[in-house]
């Protein structure tokens, strides 16, 4: 894609002004009015920038770096829309899409979600249809979920589990994202953990109902206790940091965490930490979200869904991904 004009213009008689960008293949609209001055400072910057890979994404942030973050990432939102199969623009080898890792609960009070995925699966639709009927038996059988236990909740999800295990091909596994830290305690039903106690329930349900994926499951700032439970079940379980203090960097140095759930900012940013997590050897979780095909280009094992509008529009790019990357085959 080679942008030509970027300029405020009508897209029918009587509509109101927009600013519309004019590339080699076609235009389209931001669907944005912003004020002449800014709209010519970006046609005098963009004029004729080539867009060919991802690697240009950088170019882009870096020669867009006034423009402001919100004005940017709509900018680029709608730019990576209209490139066609823009997966292909991280790698073009790619073969497959991420397995969905589900979420089939949410409560507030204890854990905060459970999830339901895949490792072994090789249909995306089949764990997704699985994954929403075990959403569907949770809440016929839960009265009130905030009043639930996580073991009791644990053994229900395990029911259900099973049931699919009897119509699937594939392994169905269980996860548990906590984000109950407050005020030094982990908060549940009826209890309060300190530290050393939730580091022996984190234990007491990998090792006896099977979870083999936690998210944020200590404060953020308590790496040691994340380095001992990563140390003692690296091999059996996903310890995951969903960082929002961006500790990052010291955790990945010092092994404190095997996996981590990367959000989205903008596509130079996206790529650039994915491939550092990759260079250290950490399992990577997506969210969901409009740059999914950065996502499946980056070879990301597993993307975090929702059921909700963005969950469902994700899940719909990776089903047009899947024909593309077949019709690419032919």
């Amino acid at each position: 894609m080679i942008i030509k004009e970027v300029k405020l213009s009508r897209g029918f008689p009587f509509f109101k002004e927009e600013v519309f960008v004019f590339t080699n293949e076609r235009k389209f609209s931001l669907d944005e009015k912003w004020n002449k001055d800014l709209v010519e400072d970006l046609n005098s910057k963009l004029k004729n920038f080539k867009i060919e890979s991802a690697e240009d994404f950088s170019n882009l942030k870096n020669t867009l770096r006034n423009l402001g973050n919100e004005k940017y990432k709509i900018l680029e939102k709608k730019i990576s829309k209209n490139i066609k199969q823009f997966w292909k623009f991280f790698d073009p080898s790619v073969t497959q899409i991420p397995r969905p890792l589900y979420v089939v609960l949410e409560k507030n009070i204890g854990a905060r979600e459970f999830v339901v995925f895949s490792l072994n699966a090789k249909d995306f639709d089949a764990v997704f249809n699985s994954c929403k009927r075990i959403k569907d038996f949770i809440n016929k059988n839960i009265s009130d979920v905030n009043k639930s236990k996580e073991e009791d909740l644990l053994m229900l999800l395990k029911e259900a589990i099973d049931a699919e295990h009897e119509l699937v091909n594939f392994e169905l596994r269980v996860g548990v994202v906590f984000n109950n830290f407050d005020k030094g305690f982990y908060n549940y039903v009826g209890t309060n953990l300190n530290p050393s106690e939730q580091l022996d329930f984190l234990s007491k349900l990998i090792e006896k109902y099977g979870v083999v994926y936690v998210e944020n499951p200590f404060d953020e700032m308590d790496l040691s206790n994340y380095k001992k439970l990563t140390n003692k079940y690296k091999s059996l379980c996903l310890v995951c940091l969903n960082s929002k203090i961006n500790e990052y960097n010291r955790g990945v140095s010092e092994g404190m965490f095997n996996t981590s759930l990367v959000k989205f900012n903008d596509i130079a940013d996206f790529r650039s930490e994915v491939l550092h997590l990759k260079d250290n050897s950490i399992n990577i979780i997506a969210e969901q979200s409009d740059f999914i095909d950065a996502v499946v280009g980056l070879k990301i094992s597993l993307v975090k869904l929702y059921d909700n509008n963005i969950g469902n529009s994700t899940a719909e790019r990776l089903r047009e991904i899947i024909k593309e990357i077949e019709q690419a085959k032919n």
